[in-house]
C-alpha cells in the first residue's frame, strides 16, 4: 500500500562536538553556539613586572604586542532531527510505514543526500562541514513507496 500521507513537523537539534584539530577560519558559530571571548591580560605580574608568556610591556603600560588568541574550531558537525509521525487519512500513525528517509543538500530544494532510518521519530545527520543545510523528510513503506517531502527546514553549520 503506497504511503499516501505524510504529516510531519520537523524539529532541528544541532549537535555541538569537539573537534580535536585543524581549527578553522572565521569567529561566528551561528549553530547554536556560543561567541568564542578572548580574556584580556595586562601581561604584567602583581609585583609589576612582565608575568611570563605575557607580551612585552612599554613603560606606559601597554603591550607592544598584541597578544595571540587561538583561532576558533569549527564544532558543530551534525544535526539532530526529530518529526511527528506519519498519519493515515484516519489522523493516527500509518501502520505501513516502515522507515523514513531523510534528505538534505546545500541548496533549498536541491536534496543531494540522503539518511535512511527505522521507523523512529529522531534522527543524527553526522559528518556535516561548516555550510548552510536544508532538509526534509519523506517515509516510506515496505515496498519502497515514498510519500512526498515534508516541509523543509535549514541549518548553519
Amino acid at each position: 500500500m503506497p504511503v499516501k500521507f505524510l504529516f510531519l513537523s520537523l524539529m532541528m537539534i544541532v549537535v555541538l562536538a569537539g573537534c580535536g584539530g585543524g581549527g578553522g577560519g572565521g569567529t561566528s558559530v551561528e549553530a547554536g553556539g556560543a561567541q568564542p571571548v578572548a580574556a584580556a591580560s595586562t601581561g604584567v605580574a602583581d609585583n609589576g613586572t612582565p608575568a611570563a608568556g605575557s607580551p612585552a610591556v612599554a613603560e606606559n603600560g601597554t603591550p607592544s604586542a598584541a597578544p595571540e588568541v587561538p583561532p576558533v574550531q569549527n564544532v558543530a558537525k551534525e544535526v539532530g532531527l526529530a518529526w511527528n509521525a506519519s498519519l493515515n487519512a484516519e489522523g493516527q500513525p500509518d501502520a505501513a510505514v516502515v522507515g523514513y528517509k531523510i534528505h538534505y543538500g546545500n541548496q533549498p530544494g536541491q536534496y543531494s543526500a540522503t539518511v535512511t532510518v527505522d521507523k523512529v521519530t529522531t534522527a543524527t545527520v553526522p559528518g556535516l562541514t561548516p555550510g548552510n543545510y536544508y532538509f526534509v523528510l519523506t517515509a516510506f513503506d515496505a515496498n519502497g513507496n515514498e510519500s512526498g517531502y515534508s516541509q523543509e527546514i535549514s541549518a548553519v553549520i
